[in-house]
C-alpha cells in the first residue's frame, strides 16, 4: 500500500449516496422507502468507507514509525488531535443547540439519559442494551458512537503493533464481530445486532482490509458501478425476507455490505473514469463534504411539525433544502475554521496544551 495520502476522487460522492439513503429512510415514515431500511444501508456504507480511510491513515502512520520518522506515542497523539478537532466541536455544539431550543420550546426537551449517552458517545449501547428502540432526536447518534469507539480501539492497536500485524488485527476484529452478531441473533435481538459495537467494527475492518490490499485489488469501473447498484437494490429482497425473522434478513443485510469494497477499489484505480468524475461533480461532492453535519442536523429539522397541513413530498423537500443550507453554513462558518485552527496548532505543537503537545509533536 502506498504511504502517500491524497484526496480520492469520488469518495465524497459515496458519502452523498450514504447520507441520501439515511435521509430518505428517516423522512418518509409512510412510504416504502423506510420499510426497505435504506438508512441502514447508508450507515453501513459509511462504516466501510470510514474503515478504509481510518485504517489506511493509521497504517501509513505506523510505516512512518517503522521508518523512525516519529514514535507511536507521537502518532497516537496526532491521530487523537486530528479526530478530536474534526468530530467534537460540531457534535457538542449540536447537543448544546438542541438543549437550548428545547429550553425555549422550539424543540422537544431531551431527557437527562439522552444527554448523558449522547455526550459520552454511548448511544448505541443505550439503544442496544436498555431501550431496544430509537429515542427521538438522538437515536441517529448511535452510529457516531460506534465510530468513536472504533477509533479508541483501532488507533493503539495499529500504531503500537508492527505493521505486519495490521491485516491480522482486521481479521481478528471481523471474527469477533461475527461471533457477537451470532450471539445477538441467538438471543433474537435484532436491535443489538444492528447497533452493537462489535458487528459494526467488523464492517469497518472490511474497509480496512481493502485499504491494506488496495494495490492488489484492482477493479474495473463497470464492476464498481454494478456493485453499487446491486448494493442499493438488495434492500428489496431483504425487505421481503423480513417475515422470515432476523436469522435471515440481518445476516443478509450485513453480507451485502461487502459489495461496497469493489466500489471503493474501482474509484481508487480509475480516477479519470466517468464514474469517478460524476461522483466528484460539484454539488455531489459538496453534500459529501458536509455529510457529517447534515447527518447531525437532519433529525431536528422537521417542517411537518410547523406546517402539518402540507403534504409529505413538500415537507420532505423543505427539510432537505434546509438541512443542506444549515450544514453548508456550519461547514463554512464553523467546521472549516476549526480544521484550519487544527492545522496551525499541529504545525506549532507548543500552542497546544502541554500534555497534548508532548504527544502530538512528531
Amino acid at each position: 500500500m502506498s504511504t502517500e495520502a491524497k484526496r480520492i476522487r469520488g469518495l465524497d460522492g459515496l458519502r452523498t449516496i450514504a447520507i441520501l439513503l439515511v435521509f430518505a429512510n428517516h423522512k418518509t415514515p409512510e412510504w416504502h422507502v423506510q420499510a426497505l431500511n435504506l438508512g441502514g444501508f447508508g450507515v453501513h456504507l459509511f462504516f466501510v468507507l470510514s474503515g478504509f480511510l481510518i485504517i489506511g491513515i493509521l497504517y501509513r502512520q505506523r510505516l512512518d514509525i517503522e521508518a523512525q520518522k516519529t514514535t507511536p506515542k507521537a502518532e497516537w497523539g496526532r491521530f487523537l488531535v486530528n479526530r478530536s478537532f474534526r468530530i467534537f466541536p460540531i457534535y457538542y455544539l449540536w447537543i448544546a443547540v438542541v438543549l437550548a431550543l428545547g429550553a425555549v420550546g422550539l424543540a422537544p426537551k431531551l431527557g437527562l439519559d439522552q444527554v448523558f449517552f449522547a455526550a459520552t458517545y454511548t448511544t448505541n449501547l443505550w439503544i442496544g442494551h436498555v431501550l431496544h428502540a430509537y429515542p427521538d432526536h438522538t437515536g441517529h447518534l448511535w452510529s457516531l458512537a460506534v465510530e468513536e469507539q472504533f477509533y479508541l480501539l483501532a488507533a493503539p492497536l495499529l500504531l503500537f503493533l508492527p505493521s505486519r500485524f495490521a491485516k491480522l488485527v482486521c481479521w481478528a476484529v471481523i471474527a469477533v464481530g461475527i461471533l457477537s452478531a451470532i450471539r445477538a441473533l441467538w438471543a433474537q435481538d435484532g436491535m443489538l445486532f444492528y447497533v452493537g459495537s462489535l458487528p459494526n467494527f467488523a464492517l469497518m475492518c472490511i474497509g480496512g482490509l481493502l485499504a491494506l490490499n488496495i494495490d492488489r485489488f484492482k477493479v474495473p469501473t463497470w464492476l464498481g458501478v454494478t456493485c453499487l447498484v446491486l448494493f442499493v437494490l438488495s434492500s428489496v429482497p431483504i425487505y421481503y425476507a423480513k417475515p422470515l425473522g432476523p436469522w435471515v434478513d440481518q445476516p443478509i443485510t450485513f453480507a451485502v455490505v461487502a459489495l461496497v469494497a469493489p466500489v471503493i477499489a474501482s474509484l481508487v484505480h480509475n480516477q479519470d473514469s466517468v464514474f469517478a468524475r460524476l461522483l466528484d461533480w460539484g454539488p455531489i461532492r459538496l453534500l459529501g463534504r458536509v455529510s457529517y453535519s447534515f447527518y447531525l442536523f437532519h433529525q431536528i429539522i422537521r417542517f411537518e411539525a410547523i406546517w402539518p397541513q402540507l403534504n409529505g413530498p413538500i415537507t420532505v423537500t423543505a427539510d432537505f433544502v434546509a438541512t443542506v443550507a444549515l450544514s453548508t453554513l456550519s461547514w463554512v462558518a464553523f467546521e472549516r475554521p476549526v480544521l484550519n485552527l487544527r492545522t496551525r496548532l499541529l504545525r506549532k505543537p507548543e500552542a497546544l496544551p502541554p500534555a497534548v503537545a508532548a504527544a502530538a509533536k512528531a
